[in-house]
């Protein structure tokens, strides 16, 4: 078992620290890692899939990623009401899974789709959020 301090250490001092650059705004092919379905903070079934970009999909001059990959969650909102249903349809067709009257998020876990990575503004940073999901083609 590794031993963990209470004190954390890092390789410089964190007065020279400055905000990581998000991924480049593009299109990936992402892999789904993690699937559930679960109440949204307004109480709606919501579908989150965590994607994850491989290192080898990284522009050549990105510098600041994760070098194990970076995940981002995608949400989508799956009630049964016409919206809803559509919504699950395109994620899954877009995933090359299987269309029913049911969706186990399970099934969905491993299959790929292009990730669309777009950045926004958080506490005046700009950081990567999962966009778009569509069909490799």
């Amino acid at each position: 078992m590794t031993d963990i301090s209470s004190i954390a250490e890092f390789s410089e001092d964190l007065a020279n620290a400055k905000p990581p650059a998000p991924l480049p705004a593009k299109d990936y092919v992402a892999e789904v890692r993690f699937a559930e379905v679960a109440p949204s903070k307004k109480g709606k079934r919501m579908l989150t899939l965590t994607f994850h970009v491989p290192v080898d999909a990284y522009p050549s001059d990105y510098q600041d990623g994760n070098p194990d990959g970076t995940n981002l969650k995608h949400y989508t909102i799956v009630e049964d009401t016409p919206s809803g249903r559509w919504n699950a349809r395109r994620i899954v067709e877009a995933l090359s899974g299987t269309l029913g009257r049911s969706l186990d998020p399970n099934s969905l876990i491993g299959h790929k789709a292009r990730l669309t990575v777009e950045h926004e503004e958080f506490e005046g940073v700009m950081q990567h959020k999962a966009g778009r999901v569509t069909k490799i083609v």
